[in-house]
C-alpha cells in the first residue's frame, strides 16, 4: 500500500503498488519491473546531474572568494598607493613654503620702496584711541559672555531652555553662530598699538601733526574699526538673540541642565543616523536571507521528493561545509578589514600632526623678522642664564632657556609678568641685545611699552618649542 513521506508529505509507490493490483500473469510482472528499474536509472541521472550542479555552484563560490581575496588585495595596494600621495603632499608644501618665503622677501622689498602720504597724525591717533576702546570694551563683552554661557548651560535658565524641543534646537544654532575670540581682539589691539606707535614716531620727525605714512595706512586703521564694529554688533546680537529664547521660558528648578541636553541631543542625532545605517544593513542582511532560505527550500523540496538517500545526505554535508567555509572566510574578512581601518585611522593622526607642526612652523617662519626684533634678548647666544629669579653664567655662549623664561613667570599676562618680561630685555644683566626694549632698572613700565611685552610673549607661546627644535632657545 501507499505511504506518505516523513519528511514531505508525498507518496511515494513501494514495487508492488508499480505493478499494480493483479500479480496473476507472469509476463505483467516482468514488464513492471523493467519499467521500475528504467525509472530508477532516471532517477540516478537526474540526481547525477543535480549533483554536478552543485559541484558547479560550490566552483563559483570558490571564484568568488579568490574576487573577494583579490578586493582586499587592491585595497592594500591603494593604502600604498595615498602613503605615496602624502609623501608628495610633503613635499609640495616643502616647495609652498620656499615660495611663501620668497614672496615675503618681495613684500618686505616693495614696502621700503611704497610711496608716501601726508596725514593728520593727532586725527588719526585720536580715532586709533576710540577704536582701542572699542576693543577694550568687546573684549570685556566676549568675557561677560563666556561667563554668562558658562553659568546658562547649568543653571535655571538653561534648564528651561532644556525643557522645550523648540527653544534647544533655536539655542544650539544660535551658539554655533561665529564670533572672534579673544584671542583674536589681542592681536587686533597688537596692530593697532604697532600702527599707533609708527604714526607717533612719523609725527615727531616733521614736529606737527602731519605725519608722512605708507599708502594705505588710512585703510588698515579703518580695516580694524570696521572689523571691530562688526564683531561687536554680532556679539551683541547673538546675546540679546539668546536672551530672549531664555526669556520665552519660564526658570525651573530640577530637571537636566542645558549642557546636558545639548549632549543629548547631539547623542540622538548620532543614534538616528546609527539606527538608520543597522536598518539599511538589516534590509540587506534580510532579503539576502530570504533569498537563500527560498532557494535551499526548492533544493531541498526536489532533493527529497526525487533524490535518494545518499544524494540527500551528501547535499546536506556540502551545504554544512559551504556555510562553515563562509563562516570562517567572513569572520577572517572582518579582521583584515577592523586591521586595515586601524592601520588607515593611525595614519591619518600622524598626517594630521604632521600637517599642523608644518603649519604652525610656516606661521613661525612667517614670524621671523617679528621674533628676530622683539626676542633678539632671548635667541641671541649669550653666557648669562636665568635661574629663578637671578643669572648664573656659563662658559658657553647659548639663548636663553625657554623653561628658565617660564620658571621665571616672564610669560604671565599681568604687570608682574610684564616687568619680569622687561627685566629679561632691558635689564643689565642680560649679555644679550636688548632689541626693541629699552634700559630698565625696576619698577612699573610704561603703558607704551606693555604692546613689546605682549608682542614677546605671544612668540614665545605660539612658537617656544619649535624655537627650541631649532636651537634658536636653550630648552
Amino acid at each position: 500500500m501507499s505511504q506518505a513521506s516523513p519528511t514531505t508529505g508525498v507518496q511515494s509507490s513501494s514495487l508492488g503498488d508499480l505493478a499494480g493490483v493483479s500479480f496473476v500473469r507472469p509476463w505483467h510482472i516482468v514488464l513492471t519491473a523493467a519499467g521500475c528499474i528504467a525509472l530508477s536509472v532516471t532517477l540516478f541521472a537526474w540526481v547525477d546531474k543535480r549533483v554536478a550542479n552543485q559541484e558547479t555552484i560550490i566552483e563559483d563560490d570558490s571564484k568568488k572568494r579568490t574576487k573577494l581575496g583579490q578586493q582586499i588585495e587592491d585595497g592594500r595596494t591603494q593604502t600604498e598607493s595615498q602613503a605615496e600621495h602624502l609623501k608628495t603632499l610633503e613635499s609640495e608644501l616643502s616647495r609652498a613654503l620656499a615660495d611663501l618665503q620668497t614672496m615675503q622677501q618681495e613684500v618686505s622689498s616693495r614696502r621700503l620702496t611704497a610711496t608716501l602720504t601726508a596725514v593728520n597724525s593727532g586725527q588719526l591717533i585720536r580715532q586709533i584711541d576710540r577704536i582701542d576702546q572699542s576693543m577694550a570694551e568687546l573684549a570685556a563683552n566676549l568675557l561677560a559672555w563666556q561667563r554668562d554661557r558658562a553659568n546658562l548651560l547649568t543653571d535655571e535658565r538653561g534648564r528651561a531652555i532644556a525643557g522645550s524641543d523648540e527653544s534647544l534646537e533655536r539655542f544650539v544654532v544660535l551658539d554655533s553662530q561665529p564670533i572672534p575670540s579673544l584671542r583674536d581682539v589681542e592681536g587686533w589691539q597688537t596692530d593697532l598699538a604697532s600702527l599707533r606707535t609708527s604714526l607717533v614716531a612719523a609725527g615727531d620727525a616733521t614736529g606737527v601733526e602731519i605725519a608722512q605714512v605708507p599708502d594705505g595706512f588710512q585703510r588698515t586703521i579703518d580695516g580694524l574699526e570696521s572689523q571691530t564694529s562688526d564683531a561687536t554688533k554680532r556679539l551683541l546680537a547673538l546675546r540679546n538673540a539668546v536672551e530672549r529664547v531664555a526669556a520665552n521660558r519660564e526658570p525651573r528648578d530640577g530637571g537636566q541642565t542645558l549642557e546636558d541636553a545639548i549632549k543629548r541631543s547631539a547623542e540622538k542625532r548620532q543614534q538616528k543616523r546609527d539606527e538608520a545605517i543597522v536598518a539599511v544593513i538589516e534590509d540587506v542582511h534580510s532579503q539576502y536571507s530570504r533569498q537563500m532560505q527560498e532557494e535551499a527550500a526548492a533544493t531541498q523540496r526536489l532533493i527529497e521528493e526525487r533524490a535518494l538517500e545518499h544524494a540527500r545526505a551528501v547535499r546536506e554535508e556540502l551545504l554544512e561545509a559551504q556555510k562553515l567555509d563562509e563562516k570562517i572566510e567572513l569572520q577572517q574578512f572582518a579582521d583584515l578589514r577592523d586591521a586595515a581601518r586601524q592601520k588607515e585611522e593611525q595614519r591619518q593622526i600622524a598626517a594630521k600632526a604632521q600637517l599642523e607642526t608644518a603649519a604652525q612652523r610656516a606661521r613661525m617662519q612667517q614670524s621671523m623678522p617679528l621674533i628676530r626684533q622683539y626676542l633678539a634678548h632671548c635667541i641671541t647666544p649669550g653666557n648669562r642664564q636665568l635661574n629663578g629669579s637671578k643669572w648664573g653664567y656659563s662658559d658657553t655662549k647659548v639663548p636663553l632657556s625657554l623653561s628658565g623664561i617660564r620658571a621665571y613667570g616672564a610669560l604671565e599676562n599681568t604687570p608682574t609678568g610684564y616687568e619680569r618680561m622687561y627685566w629679561i630685555g632691558g635689564g643689565d644683566q642680560n649679555d644679550r641685545p636688548d632689541g626693541v626694549f629699552e634700559s630698565y632698572i625696576g619698577g612699573a613700565i610704561y603703558d607704551s611699552e606693555v604692546p613689546k611685552v605682549r608682542t614677546a610673549q605671544r612668540l614665545l607661546t605660539d612658537f617656544g618649542d619649535l624655537l627650541v627644535e631649532d636651537k634658536l632657545l636653550s630648552p
